[in-house]
C-alpha cells in the first residue's frame, strides 16, 4: 500500500528584512515599502520552493495512513518533531510517548524512525497519524539574505544580477551556484 502523505504549513515566523532591503536598495523614504515587501516575499516564496528550505522556523503537520519503522520526512532543514499522534475511534488524536521515535539525519535528508508496531484502529484512514514537526532556519543566514537583496535589487533597477529562481532552469550557471548554496547551509 502507498504511503499518501498530506502536508499541512501551520504557522511560520515572519522574515523581517524590509529596512535591510530597503538600505541595499538606497531606498530613503517608505513610499514604495509596499512594492519591496512583494518583491521580498516572492523572491523568500521562489527560494523556498526551489531550494525546500524554509528561511524562518516553519510548524507543519504532516498525516499519514500509517507510519512506517522509517520515514522521510518532506522538508529539509527540520528542527525538531513537536509531536506524534494516532487517531482514535472518535477520530481524535492523542500523543505518541516521545521515547519511542526519533529524528535523525543522513545524506542531508531527515528520517523519523519509529520503535512502535501499530495497528490501525481506523484502517486506512488518510489521516490516521499525525506528526508535528518544525522546519527552516531559526536565523537566515547571511549569504542567503545577499542572494535575496541582489534578486531584489535587480528587480529595482534593471540590470541582471540574478535572474528569479523560477526561470533558475534557463541558466546553469546559476543552477550551479544556488546549488553550492544549498549545499553550504
Amino acid at each position: 500500500m502507498k504511503n499518501k502523505m498530506q502536508l499541512n504549513k501551520i504557522s511560520k515566523s515572519p522574515i523581517d528584512i524590509l529596512e535591510n532591503t530597503k538600505q541595499y536598495l538606497r531606498v530613503l523614504d517608505d513610499t514604495q515599502d509596499t512594492l519591496i515587501s512583494t518583491h521580498i516575499q516572492a523572491h523568500i516564496d521562489d527560494f523556498e520552493e526551489y531550494t525546500n528550505i524554509d528561511l524562518s522556523t516553519t510548524t507543519y503537520e504532516m498525516y499519514l495512513p500509517h507510519l512506517t519503522s522509517i520515514t522521510l520526512l518532506p522538508k529539509a532543514q527540520i528542527q525538531n518533531i513537536v509531536k506524534i499522534q494516532t487517531m482514535k475511534h472518535d477520530y481524535t488524536y492523542e500523543d505518541i510517548d516521545n521515547s519511542q521515535y526519533f529524528l535523525y539525519e543522513e545524506l542531508g535528508l531527515h528520517y523519523l524512525q519509529s520503535n512502535i508496531i501499530f495497528t490501525p484502529i481506523l484502517n486506512n484512514h488518510p489521516k490516521y497519524i499525525k506528526i508535528t514537526f518544525q522546519a527552516g532556519h531559526t536565523t537566515t543566514p547571511a549569504l542567503i539574505l545577499n542572494y535575496l537583496y541582489a534578486c531584489i535589487g535587480s528587480d529595482f533597477d534593471g540590470t541582471v544580477l540574478a535572474p528569479h529562481i523560477k526561470n533558475i532552469k534557463k541558466s546553469s550557471k546559476v543552477h550551479i551556484n544556488l546549488k553550492n548554496l544549498q549545499r553550504s547551509i
